[in-house]
Order: structure tokens, then sequence, then C-alpha cells
């Protein structure tokens, strides 16, 4: 019966400014190494999909891509991917600000990195449209009388 109320309060929930082990805080940028608390579980998740325009050489074998999240200091994404490929699907946790790269190898040579970097906002609210834009359907003559009626 001790060893389990002594196990209790060993593991019991700790609140974020009080975990520390070997001198690192949870807020430190590298959780890989250590005991960190995980501020993402209770966090809404992005499914994010980058596309982009492949390159036009003709000797492309692949193209590589790498999502680092800017916010957190790590990687979240990196897989090599056909030449051919225009997009990939990953998740970011709301509020992480991340950047997208995407660069050619054609078996000897990669290419010079293209970047694209963007922020998840937070989830709480829903997000605004995207791709707004307009496009000139048609062009009137305005010597011609239009009912507006249709």
């Amino acid at each position: 019966m001790w060893f389990l109320q002594l196990f209790r309060w060993f593991f019991k929930p700790q609140p974020v400014s009080r975990l520390k082990l070997w001198g690192v805080t949870s807020v430190d940028k590298d959780p890989d190494n250590y005991f960190y608390f995980n501020k993402e579980k209770n966090m809404k998740v992005a499914r994010v999909e980058a596309t982009w325009m492949p390159s036009v050489s003709a000797d492309v074998v692949s193209q590589t891509v790498v999502v680092m999240n800017e916010t957190l200091g790590s990687g979240i994404f990196e897989q090599t991917v056909s030449a051919e490929a225009d997009s990939v699907m990953f998740e970011v946790p709301e509020k992480n600000s991340v950047t997208i790269t995407v660069s050619a190898f054609d078996g000897t040579y990669t290419s010079d990195p293209a970047s694209y970097t963007f922020t998840v906002e937070d989830l709480t609210r829903p997000l605004p449209p995207s791709a707004v834009f307009a496009t000139i359907v048609e062009v009137i003559d305005t010597d011609t009388v239009v009912d507006p009626v249709g």
C-alpha cells in the first residue's frame, strides 16, 4: 500500500514550471533528448497539404521535402518523393510556425531549395476562407444595354 502511494506521489502530474530534469526545463527546445511535458496533447492540430511546381529539369530522379517546426526548433517531416510529385501531407500543432523546403536531386547534384514559411494560427476560432481571387469571365461592350435582372 505504501509503495502504491509513493508511486502515485512520484508520478503525479506536475505543472510545466516545475518539471525539470538534468537542468533542462520543459520550455527548452530540445525535447528529443530530455523528458518534457507535451503541451500539444490538448492542442488542436492542422492537417496541411504543401504543394509546389516540380523542377522542369528532365534529369531529376527525386525530390526531398523537409518541414521544420520553427517554433519548437525541431523537424516535423522529411521524405524523399518522386520527381513528378507535387504535394505532401503532414500535421502541425496550432500556434506553430513551419518552414517547408523542397529540393530536386538528379542522381549527382541537389538543387538549391525552394522554401515557404507559414504559421498555423490559434485553431479555436474557425479559419477564414482562403485562396480568394477574381477572374474576368466576360467583357461587356459599354454601348450595349444590359438587363440587370437577367
